[in-house]
């Protein structure tokens, strides 16, 4: 009968010994890794779209006021200027033409204060390259 060699004993005890030692490693790294990655696309679900929304306050003094629409600011965090412009145009009682439908689907980061007029809005978006915007008789137009 062949008896096997001690070398061998101990090479099978050290690999089983590594092992050991590799399986809690691999599964903290998968851990960490998925946690990560999940927390990456929340943040960046929650970059995706406005911040806060514009809705207008209901002119009847029975229903609750809107919190959203009391608000000064609104925030737009990669969001297409389609988007920014109705809701701008909504609060001020604005048409918007497009000359370009390209311009709709330009992606903004905005901050917009709600205590300026109208104006002063339109020129602050005005400062963002690939977009013309003018404010002529109530009339917002995008080239």
């Amino acid at each position: 009968m062949m008896r096997p060699s001690h070398h061998f004993s101990l090479s099978k005890i050290a690999a089983i010994f590594i092992g050991i030692l590799l399986v809690p490693g691999t599964t903290y790294a998968a851990i960490v890794f998925n946690r990560s990655s999940s927390e990456q696309q929340v943040g960046q679900k929650a970059q995706t779209g406005r911040v806060m929304a514009y809705t207008p306050a209901k002119s009847t003094d029975t229903q609750p006021v809107d919190t959203a629409a009391t608000q000064k600011e609104q925030s737009f965090d990669n969001v297409e200027l389609q988007i920014i412009l109705d809701d701008i145009s909504l609060y001020y009682k604005l048409e918007v033409v497009y000359q370009s439908d390209r311009s709709r689907h330009l992606r903004l980061h905005f901050h917009w204060d709600k205590t300026k007029d109208a104006e002063t809005i339109v020129e602050s978006l005005n400062h963002f390259e690939n977009v013309n915007i003018t404010l002529i008789d109530r009339k917002i137009e995008v080239k």
